[in-house]
Formats: structure tokens, C-alpha cells, sequence
């Protein structure tokens, strides 16, 4: 059976992870169903730095 995927946008997730010298692994997780079979995808980004990236950005709740 084929669908015709529509995603749709569930949660980000975020995870820090501490690496020696000062270095963090930044890692961003952005979860995704199908409204149309309830597949379930996840798309990660990933980045080692010292300075938090533009793209790791917790709400503030």
C-alpha cells in the first residue's frame, strides 16, 4: 500500500552533551507524523562547538 506522506510537525527535542575542553555536542530533534498511515520520522542535527549554535534554541517555558 502507498501513501501520499503529510507530515506533520509533533515536538523538537534537545540534547547537550559534555566532550572534554570545553566542547559540546549540540543535537537537535525534530519529530514528524503522517497524518495520513502515523509513520513516524525523525530528522536530527547535530553540531560540535564551544558556543551554543543558531539553531539550538530552547523555549523558554
Amino acid at each position: 500500500m502507498s501513501c501520499k506522506h503529510d507530515f506533520k510537525h509533533i515536538e523538537t527535542l534537545y540534547r547537550y552533551e559534555y566532550r572534554s575542553y570545553g566542547d559540546g555536542l549540540y543535537v537537535r530533534t525534530d519529530r514528524f507524523f503522517c497524518t495520513m498511515c502515523l509513520e513516524q520520522r525523525d530528522v536530527e542535527k547535530k553540531e560540535m562547538a564551544r558556543e551554543t549554535p543558531s539553531w539550538y534554541k530552547k523555549e523558554v517555558r
